[in-house]
């Protein structure tokens, strides 16, 4: 998974856990398949990272949105969930992070353009991961 770009574990584990190691100082990154939760940020909480391409739904796939897994998971403290454009480009392009009260009893979040404003309240700014990944692609280090 950490050389195969394709995979689907490539995004959420590779890309999406590294960058929010970012946004925390001094995170204790759990090993992978650890069950619901991936980090512990430096005030003890759990944090879920879930991320997500765009897709297209219904008739003629004219829907955009995000869908993320959040498996009814009732461990996690907080969610962070990260939008990128696409499996090639890797552009985050939006982040919130969701109280676990508020999710946990989903089986996933779908978020699409029409309706982003409902999730305003734990949008995040995204600026500090967008330079990340730009600086990452620069240096031509994988993500």
């Amino acid at each position: 998974m950490y050389k195969n770009k394709n995979c689907s574990l490539y995004l959420g584990v590779v890309v999406a856990e590294r960058l929010c190691r970012h946004l925390f100082k001094d995170v204790k990154v759990m090993p992978h398949g650890n069950p619901d939760f991936d980090i512990i940020c430096n005030r003890g909480k759990k944090i879920d990272v879930k991320s997500a391409t765009v897709t297209f739904t219904g008739k003629n796939s004219k829907y955009p949105r995000w869908s993320f897994n959040i498996d009814r998971n009732t461990t996690a403290d907080f969610f962070i969930l990260v939008a990128f454009d696409n499996l090639t480009d890797l552009n985050p392009l939006h982040l919130w992070m969701i109280p676990g009260k508020e999710v946990n009893n989903q089986s996933s979040a779908s978020i699409r353009p029409s309706t982003i404003h409902k999730w305003d309240k734990w949008k995040r700014n995204i600026e500090e991961v967008q330079l990340c990944c730009v600086e990452l692609k620069k240096s031509n280090h994988e993500i």
